[in-house]
């Protein structure tokens, strides 16, 4: 077994791992605390636990590597990478918007806010900072640095990028939300491969996560 084929599998071990714990929350959720995740610091410490979880394994699997393997410098073709996340938006929404024929996909997620709670709005915005820079950081740097890395070395380019897509959705313990998210991981994947590097992909998980949260209140704080 060749090095970058034992990294690969203990990558794919540990996306295992997460995929089976993020079901069994989802299944086990109680969806009333849930209502106020961004008005505790849950959504804070999620996104450090997610920074350690997915994070710190993206840079021990790509040591040595990091402009190869993680896509951890300036990115290329940044017209192209734009106009891939334009489209990687506009999917998602339309897919989204197909979805909820069959269910409600807020409800199935459980965690975005219903409404504005006064007091907390130091908890809101450290839980906004969490899904605008934590989560992006270690999703990013996991799937689309080491995943798209190291399974385009052990199988192919389009095969590492849809693979990891798919394995990004299931991370999220969702059935509804899978279609979308996996969208969302494909269209991402293809920003690192087209760009060379993980920072485009950052940079729109982060405003997407933000914007996904603010209409989620309908910006009217109440």
């Amino acid at each position: 077994m060749t090095r970058d084929t034992r990294r690969a599998v203990i990558w794919l071990s540990i996306t295992g791992v997460l995929i089976l714990n993020s079901f069994v929350a989802t299944a086990t959720r109680d969806s009333k605390a849930d209502s106020t995740t961004f008005f505790d610091w849950t959504a804070l410490a999620g996104g450090a636990a997610e920074l350690v979880l997915l994070g710190i394994p993206a840079l021990l699997l790509t040591r040595g590597e990091y402009r190869e393997l993680l896509g951890l410098r300036r990115p290329a073709r940044l017209g192209r990478t734009g106009l891939l996340g334009l489209g990687a938006v506009l999917g998602v929404e339309l897919l989204s918007a197909l979805m909820s024929q069959f269910g409600d996909l807020n409800k199935e997620q459980g965690v975005a806010p219903t409404h504005w709670i006064a007091g907390h709005t130091l908890e809101f915005a450290f839980s906004l900072f969490a899904v605008a820079i934590l989560v992006p950081l270690a999703e990013e740097s996991f799937f689309r640095g080491a995943g798209v890395g190291l399974l385009s070395r052990l199988y192919s380019v389009p095969g590492a990028v849809v693979l990891s897509g798919c394995l990004f959705a299931l991370i999220h313990g969702l059935v509804l939300g899978f279609l979308p998210l996996a969208f969302l991981g494909i269209m991402l994947a293809l920003m690192r491969v087209t760009s060379g590097s993980i920072l485009p992909g950052i940079v729109l998980h982060g405003a997407y996560n933000t914007l996904a949260v603010l209409y989620s209140l309908d910006f009217r704080f109440h």
